[in-house]
């Protein structure tokens, strides 16, 4: 590929994606690293649906605290403060978990987040590789076209 910045040459070694620049600008250089940053933690939208679909919140929080049914609901002890009052609520049908103590609450991205410690790509991926057998069922080709719509759309917008 060509671009008005310098060529790119992109290959693949261990599993990893090695990227470099003939004729760039140490300028040019930065902006081109700080895209591959921005691009390299994207996921697409299809993969996390999926991993909406078959990761019920219910379950993802249920392995870390204990859980009891309350009508729709569950409720358990929040682990992210000394929590003796069961007061952190987790609604399947919502898709969401709510402390009502601390007020900590959100997806099961956000839960595994702030229980790991882990960015949102990370947290992204702990469950994709957890429910792998559920949700990876895509082919290379179609996480490849993916990924090519991402940067696709990237490439209209900077223009």
């Amino acid at each position: 590929m060509l671009y008005p910045f310098g060529k790119i040459h992109s290959s693949k070694v261990n599993n990893t994606f090695i990227t470099t620049y003939d004729n760039i600008s140490p300028h040019s250089y930065s902006i081109l690293k700080s895209i591959y940053f921005i691009c390299s933690n994207l996921i697409p939208p299809q993969i996390i649906d999926k991993i909406f679909d078959v990761a019920p919140i219910e379950e993802v929080v249920g392995e870390y605290v204990t859980l009891k049914r309350a009508g729709a609901n569950y409720k358990g002890l929040c682990p992210f403060h000394d929590d003796k009052n069961a007061s952190m609520s987790v609604s399947p049908t919502k898709g969401i978990y709510k402390c009502f103590s601390c007020g900590k609450g959100g997806n099961i991205f956000q839960f595994i987040m702030e229980h790991e410690g882990l960015s949102y790509p990370l947290a992204i991926k702990h469950l994709a590789d957890r429910y792998n057998d559920r949700c990876m069922d895509f082919t290379d080709e179609e996480i490849n076209k993916m990924y090519a719509d991402i940067v696709k759309d990237i490439e209209q917008k900077v223009k």
